[in-house]
């Protein structure tokens, strides 16, 4: 259940991941971006709906464009044709299948959610896996300078395995309910292809907004940050005023304008008639 506390350990936990992930020399022009993102943000969540086929297609582009262009590198071809053909056939499957795509991107951040809920329970199987690989009640501590040396995909690819091996149960239930919430998605995302880009589009954007406005806050005004900190009632209620405002103005009828009718003129008045003669 969503609750103020929860609210504010979402906001120091944020707060925590972007010192340590986003040091002040990583990004070169750092309120620059977060203005971007909050702008990016803003445009999602008022105009995401008419603008999200446009960006998939966009996105096909450039994804179809690099292939095309690593395919006639290879083939030895001209990479101009492998560029614009890669682009061309890519901008035309991601408008062909459009709806498709939804929901797949829909069944996607359903997982998504559904992470987001286990999250607790494996944060806490994470040290079970810790002394796990470093032999922890065994005599084998063959694993403990090994853990020093993985990368993040390898340390998520060991975590799975150790789940999968040693939580054989609880990973079942996760497997059945993040299929479940991937099915749910697509099928929604096939058959309210509106309801889910307004709803998909207007969170979204109200979550860039409020990552851009919080760290703009966080860096040039501390004292207003940490109100906003002491105070997540604040966050929560700012958030669902924009997002009860974005949503109404992305389902908000289009008012079309219909030409206007000419008016006729009325036809000259008669000659008067002659006057007999005397």
């Amino acid at each position: 259940m969503l609750s103020l506390q929860m609210v504010a350990d979402w906001i120091a936990r944020g707060a925590d991941l972007y010192r340590h992930f986003f040091p002040d020399d990583w990004i070169r022009y750092p309120n620059l971006t977060a203005i971007g993102v909050g702008a990016a943000g803003i445009l999602l969540a008022f105009w995401g709906a008419r603008l999200l086929k446009t960006i998939y297609i966009l996105t096909f582009m450039v994804v179809g464009a690099v292939v095309g262009f690593r395919v006639g590198t290879d083939l030895k071809i001209d990479t101009l044709v492998g560029l614009t053909f890669g682009a061309g056939i890519a901008a035309f499957i991601g408008y062909l299948f459009f709806r498709w795509w939804v929901g797949v991107t829909t069944g996607f951040v359903a997982v998504l959610l559904v992470l987001a809920v286990a999250w607790p329970r494996f944060a806490a199987m994470d040290q079970g896996f810790r002394d796990y690989r470093q032999g922890v009640g065994t005599d084998n501590y063959a694993s403990a300078l090994q853990d020093m040396d993985l990368t993040p995909s390898q340390y998520v690819g060991a975590f799975s395995a150790y789940v999968w091996t040693q939580q054989r149960e609880y990973a079942h239930r996760f497997m059945i309910a993040a299929g479940l919430a991937w099915l749910l998605g697509v099928v929604m995302g096939l058959l309210m292809p509106k309801f889910t880009t307004v709803m998909g589009t207007s969170v979204l954007g109200v979550l860039l907004t409020s990552a851009g406005v919080g760290v703009l806050l966080y860096r040039n005004w501390p004292e207003v940050w940490s109100q906003f900190a002491a105070h997540p009632d604040w966050c929560l209620i700012g958030m669902a005023v924009l997002l009860i405002v974005a949503s109404w103005r992305q389902v908000r009828p289009v008012p079309v304008k219909t030409p206007a009718v000419p008016v006729s003129e009325p036809p000259p008045a008669g000659s008067p008639p002659a006057k007999p003669a005397k």
